[in-house]
């Protein structure tokens, strides 16, 4: 559903898309700013939108509730019924032991295998480790926002060619997540 077409379309964590809000969208400007306290590392995250998953995002339904994915637990919770929701998710797939992690790990691999460079990768998945991480990560900056854009626009595209266009259909409130 929407949740696992978010994760491997963007390559970002479980817990922040599924923490996702609508304040958070520019649709204009195509920019998710995912704030510190919901990151991993605590660092602000920008991540730009290709066309597919902004088409993605106009579709789910706005509750009234500024998140994405609520909980039907209570008001300002997200979404946390990965078990059940990843269980659906592997009988349609046909794939018995795999991770939800594991799709931002093949967007990532696959991006380098398109050509994408590590240090551009890196920034997507707002790492700290690696070629940015240490000295490097001191004095470059750089947020590399527009290499990061045709990074996700080549990934979308190599996903649309394996899945074709109807992969990108719209899923239904049942397959949200």
């Amino acid at each position: 559903g929407t949740l696992a077409q978010l994760l491997l379309l963007t390559a970002q964590r479980r817990n922040e898309v599924v923490q996702m809000r609508w304040a958070d969208l520019d649709f204009n400007a195509g920019l998710w700013s995912i704030p510190g306290p919901l990151t991993k590392n605590g660092r602000g995250h920008i991540v730009p939108l290709v066309p597919e998953v902004m088409g993605i995002l106009r579709s789910v339904p706005r509750f009234e509730n500024n998140m994405l994915f609520p909980s039907r637990a209570g008001e300002g919770r997200a979404f946390s019924a990965f078990s059940k929701s990843k269980e659906r998710l592997a009988v349609r797939a046909r794939v018995q032991a795999f991770r939800l992690h594991d799709l931002r790990r093949t967007a990532a691999t696959r991006m380098a295998s398109l050509g994408v460079a590590p240090h551009v990768v890196e920034r997507l998945l707002n790492h700290t480790t690696g070629i940015l991480g240490g000295v490097a990560g001191v004095y470059n900056r750089f947020k590399y926002r527009e290499e990061v854009r045709r990074a996700l626009e080549l990934w979308t595209g190599h996903v649309r060619q394996l899945v074709g266009s109807e992969g990108f259909s719209t899923p239904t409130i049942d397959d949200r997540a």
